[in-house]
């Protein structure tokens, strides 16, 4: 699997910004709609004054995993993307494939009806292959048509190149068109939980 990534070159969005993002890529390519196999990275940036927006800082990345050459130059196309009241302006995209890792992250991981940290975690355990490490950050929301979701963000370490590639094309959980349980290359968070 391949992704692109659309520079943003100015703007801002809702912090809380998953499904607004992806609605308003679906307003401009309706086929994604529905679709499951999505993967779309959290957006990073500067928290506004406000505390209710981010704005994005030079250097930002939309980065979505699993749509084709064809959505991503529609999406290229509209130059810019309503995110909720928000404007994002993008520059033309870029092909990238995906890198293996021994450690991979994701900012906010969901699972089914998981809240409880060690319930999450021997879940998370079966999910992953055998040897790798996991380790939980700080618990977190998603706000999903009026309802929130709990989960945690999430540290995997110990893993082979051929495991890092599948758990970055398949993610792990709900939500991985709304930035839930994407998984890329970094570096673990500070104080992160491991499991026992």
């Amino acid at each position: 699997m391949d992704a692109y990534e659309f520079p943003v070159r100015t703007g801002k969005v809702p912090q809380d910004n998953g499904y607004a993002l992806f609605s308003a890529l679906c307003r401009e390519v309706p086929p994604l709609h529905g679709r499951y196999d999505i993967q779309i990275a959290p957006l990073r940036g500067t928290r506004c004054d406000d505390d209710k927006n981010i704005r994005m800082d030079r250097g930002s990345i939309l980065h979505i995993r699993g749509i084709t050459a064809e959505e991503a130059l529609k999406i290229q196309g509209c130059g810019r993307l309503f995110v909720g009241d928000q404007v994002l302006f993008l520059d033309p995209c870029r092909m990238r494939a995906l890198v293996p890792s021994p450690l991979l992250v994701s900012r906010l991981t969901i699972l089914p009806d998981m809240v409880g940290e060690m319930e999450f975690l021997a879940t998370l355990g079966g999910l992953v292959p055998t040897g790798t490490q996991v380790r939980l950050g700080r618990k977190r929301a998603l706000s999903y048509k009026g309802r929130k979701y709990l989960g945690y963000s999430v540290v995997l370490t110990g893993l082979t190149s051929d495991d890092s590639l599948r758990i970055q094309e398949r993610g792990i959980g709900k939500f991985t068109s709304q930035g839930c349980g994407v998984f890329y290359p970094g570096s673990p968070r500070t104080g992160a939980k491991r499991a026992a």
